[in-house]
């Protein structure tokens, strides 16, 4: 291995070597500059040896580290390298991080640290063994934000160590890792860390390279960039160069790209050190005598050192592709950080062959890219369509039609325009959204006819099309939960896998679904214009290397490519409509009464029931063969998962994994992004979720973000702890001088602001209550009802025996429902007059009245049918007069419809998460609020 890499540093760790050893070791390696320490008993020993390139000064060691100063060649910064081994003792540990913190103090230069932590950062850092504890993690990621230190971005292997050959007592690890300041980052900007391979040691080498930056041959393409906007002359230079040409509009624009490319880099040329220059001036001016000409100029330096650091901050935004200036910091530092990380991420190395082997230099990774993008992208053909089309109706009407062939508008190219992210990734010719809407009073006419054009009169897209490369989830929890419980017959389900759904969609397979539904052929042919006229290009490191045309495939990012997919994938669900119709595959149920499911379906991710017998397995199959022949997807059997009821025996699970060549898991995983199966350790399934939160917010350095830009993270994300608002700017924790629930109380109410995130928990859950309500022939609907409230309705239901965890958080939300629930009068056959909350501004009667006239029971009671209108002398001999004034004012409809349930805290009546949290929330605010006030009154 240091034959091949040829290192200048290495660091051994566990020598369980004595010095003199070790020393030899050392020197036969080839690192005749070292230090060693020696062994304990049976266990440690570390060794740092360098070539003589580098000038090493020692700063400690002990039996745990070895902490040197780096002096590169002249000219170039020193900065630290500390090789770390964490003591394996879990009772050792709060002195190995203390370690690690006292050598952080007062650090003031560039500084890596790497070697075996013997801990991981968060739970997915580990497969297999038991789970690890919160604490011990947490106390990790504890120490290395107190010594403000990062982990960096690796290629290789996930799992650094690995211990146990067999699958069932397999466990890795990443317990090898680099962590860096940011200041060490900033100075090797183009360093890259490798996990190596090993064959004989259970722990993997890592690879630090500092100046690992791939060569580029060639030009980059022309990019508009959105500082340009800031320049006072850039409007007056794209007005002459848009009309100072001629010819067509590609053409125009190409020159235009031209001549800015042109202005941009002596618009650069010129902004070079003017930051710097200003500062100089603005010293200046504060030391001299305050006259009003030296006031005016220093107002006249401010302004102008503020815009350039505007177009600073705009020119690293535009490449970290963020939307932090969006949410509410003004920080260069963090976008130059974060675009620095997503340049080190996307530089391409090497690419893998079709055979394992890897490509490394430039034409053979060009070569790689293009046999694999141009055989993806190219037709196999479709096979016969016939029986998916037969199970298709028309569904488009003409009126419908009309709609869709309409001529274009040019307020609907401008709507269109105005809905789409300004910098977001460019097209071909390198002008981003930002360029049309800042400037569509010079190129809007010209863009419009050109649009209009192409949508209305049929142009070719060939030259402009060119690219870059919740119910379903509810319901397989309820099912999931079912089949954990035994029964007479069996089940499985099966998650597919889809290998490039988007990209190997057959044109010609979603023209003839869509013919069949009865879209008009001429909207047809615009779609099929858009598919067929695109053009790929291949991009290696920010150069574009090749061009090619497609045959098949959606290109991913597209706005139309999810509907169109749409169209495929309703393929799959014929065919299994189709075999259900035929009873040559039975559903599955989550109980007796319920709906029987054969498919759940969101896009490409899908999961397929049945039973497991010859005949429902063998037709699944011949299902999935038929589809993948029909619209080009392909299924990857190995990805895929199955999972059985639990009454399914192990010889009946071998015949379906052998005819479908599958593979079994306990737990399905996770269906759209979430656990499917929860169980009782409900911590330690979404402990993945907690886990990404944390990578996140650690990924955010405090001196990066000022309190404001703190402030709008805890906002939008909605869940930052109460550590990450407190914490000092050197790393140490702040007082917390008010608790959290206080920071997420309103502004208006004194507090920050902040969502609270149980209530909104609970919000989130009420959508779905919600729908329950209004949706109650919806395939979830009718599951939940079919098993925990048979005989009544979702708000009148009971909690039920062995409730799943998605009934029980739904059911939950039926108390906030309750509170701003109300009643639209149609027929009043539904609504009970003293149960139900149906008078505008009054709650639930409870009866008060009932005394008065007992044989009232419904709304309906209180409406002459014949006239449609309101029974008057009944009303008010029943209700006192200021609720019988409230039921006189409620409008009834000439033509009698069923009553249902509104929403009161919005005007269009459907429930919303604001107005959901609002109320929740709002009683005990508003006796915050009255307490506040009280105090304020007695000052």
């Amino acid at each position: 291995m240091l034959k091949i890499y040829h290192p200048q540093i290495v660091f051994f760790m566990e020598t369980k070597l004595n010095v003199r050893r070790m020393e030899k070791v050392r020197r036969r390696c080839g690192y005749f500059n070292g230090i060693d320490v020696p062994v304990e008993g049976s266990r440690g020993g570390l060794s740092l040896g360098w070539n003589g390139v580098h000038l090493i000064n020692l700063k400690s060691f002990s039996k745990n580290h070895i902490d040197v100063e780096v002096q590169e060649e002249e000219g170039k910064p020193c900065w630290r390298f500390t090789g770390f081994y964490g003591d394996p003792e879990v009772r050792n540990k709060a002195v190995t991080w203390d370690l690690l913190r006292h050598l952080g103090q007062n650090n003031s230069v560039p500084w890596l640290v790497g070697g075996d932590f013997n801990d991981i950062l968060f739970a997915h850092e580990k497969r297999g063994g038991l789970p690890r504890e919160e604490a011990r993690m947490e106390a990790f990621r504890r120490v290395l934000e107190d010594c403000f230190l990062e982990d960096i971005v690796f290629t290789g292997p996930w799992f650094k160590w690995e211990r146990g050959r067999v699958e069932e007592r397999n466990i890795q690890e990443r317990l090898d890792r680099g962590v860096a300041t940011d200041s060490w980052i900033q100075t090797f900007p183009n360093f890259s860390l490798r996990h190596l391979p090993h064959s004989f040691s259970d722990h993997c080498p890592l690879l630090v390279d500092t100046e690992s930056e791939q060569k580029r041959n060639g030009h980059n393409k022309f990019r508009f960039e959105s500082w340009w906007i800031l320049e006072e002359s850039c409007e007056e230079e794209i007005k002459k160069l848009w009309e100072g040409s001629a010819g067509s509009y590609q053409n125009r624009m190409t020159n235009l790209a031209k001549g800015l490319k042109m202005w941009g880099t002596t618009m650069q040329a010129k902004r070079k050190g003017e930051v710097k220059r200003l500062n100089r001036r603005l010293e200046e001016l504060n030391d001299e005598e305050g006259t009003d000409e030296n006031l005016m100029e220093i107002m006249e330096v401010k302004l102008h050192l503020n815009m350039e650091i505007d177009k600073e901050e705009r020119y690293w935004e535009q490449r970290a592709r963020s939307n932090w200036q969006q949410v509410g910091d003004k920080n260069t530092s963090f976008f130059h950080k974060y675009a620095s990380q997503r340049k080190r991420i996307n530089l391409i190395k090497g690419l893998q062959r079709a055979d394992g082997s890897l490509a490394t230099n430039e034409r053979e990774i060009e070569e790689v890219a293009r046999r694999y993008f141009s055989d993806l992208f190219e037709s196999r053909g479709v096979g016969d369509v016939t029986r998916i089309l037969s199970g298709i109706k028309s569904c488009i009407s003409d009126s419908m039609n009309q709609s869709l062939i309409a001529p274009y508008t040019e307020d609907e190219i401008v709507e269109a325009l105005k809905g789409m992210g300004p910098t977001k990734a460019s097209g071909f010719d390198g002008f981003p959204v930002i360029f049309y809407q800042k400037f569509w009073h010079i190129v809007g006419k010209d863009t419009c006819d050109f649009c209009m054009e192409v949508l209305n009169c049929g142009r070719s897209l060939k030259e402009i099309n060119k690219t870059v490369l919740e119910d379903s989830l509810l319901i397989m929890c309820c099912w999931l939960m079912r089949y954990f419980r035994s029964g007479r017959k069996g089940y499985m389900a099966l998650k597919l896998d889809m290998s490039k759904a988007y990209d190997r969609v057959e044109w010609p397979f979603i023209k003839a679904v869509m013919l069949k539904m009865g879209f008009a052929e001429s909207f047809l042919e615009l779609i099929i214009r858009c598919l067929n006229s695109v053009q790929f290009s291949i991009l290696i490191n920010g150069e574009e290397v090749l061009n090619f045309g497609s045959t098949r495939g959606l290109r991913q990012g597209d706005p139309l490519s999810p509907y169109l997919f749409l169209f495929c994938a309703e393929g799959l669900s014929v065919l299994m409509r189709l075999a259900c119709k035929e009873k040559k595959i039975s559903g599955a149920k989550v109980c007796r009464n319920s709906p029987s499911i054969t498919y759940l379906m969101f896009a490409d991710d899908c999961i397929l029931f049945g039973d497991v017998s010859n005949r429902g397995v063998n037709m699944i199959k011949d299902i999935l063969k038929e589809y993948e022949e029909c619209s080009g997807q392909c299924i990857n059997f190995e990805k895929s998962t199955m999972f059985f009821s639990a009454n399914v025996y192990e010889q009946d699970r071998n015949f379906v994994f052998q005819n479908l060549g599958v593979r079994c898991f306990n737990d399905p995983e996770k269906y759209l992004g979430l656990p499917n199966i929860v169980g009782r350790k409900k911590k330690l399934a979404f402990q993945v979720l907690k886990d990404r939160l944390k990578q996140r917010i650690n990924s955010w350095s405090i001196r990066h973000i000022s309190q404001g830009g703190r402030e709008t993270l805890c906002t939008e994300l909605e869940n930052v702890m109460n550590a990450f608002w407190w914490n000092k700017n050197n790393g140490k924790r702040g007082m917390h001088w008010c608790d959290w629930e206080s920071l997420c109380a309103l502004k208006e109410e004194w507090g920050m602001g902040f969502r609270d995130l149980n209530c909104f928990n609970i919000t989130l859950l009420a959508k779905q209550g919600w729908r329950l309500l209004r949706n109650p022939n919806s395939l979830l609907a009718r599951t939940l009802k079919a098993r925990y409230f048979k005989d009544s309705d979702f708000l009148k239901s009971n909690l039920g025996r062995l409730p799943s965890l998605t009934w029980k958080s739904v059911w939950a939300t039926k108390g906030l429902l309750l509170k701003g629930l109300g009643w639209r009068i149609g027929d009043g056959q539904q609504v009970s007059i003293w149960n139900d909350s149906w008078i505008p501004g009054n709650n639930v009667l409870n009866g008060q009245y009932q005394e008065v006239n007992s044989n009232l029971e419904k709304v309906a009671d209180l409406i002459d049918s014949n006239t449609r209108k309101w029974k008057t002398d009944l009303i008010l001999n029943t209700f006192e007069e200021r609720e019988a004034e409230r039921i006189l004012c409620i409008p009834l409809p000439l033509s009698p419809f069923e009553d249902f349930v509104v929403w009161t805290g919005e005007p269009t009546g459907d429930y919303s998460v604001r107005s959901g949290h609002k109320t929740l929330t709002h009683e005990g605010q508003t006796q915050a609020h009255d307490r506040f006030n009280q105090l304020y009154k007695r000052l």
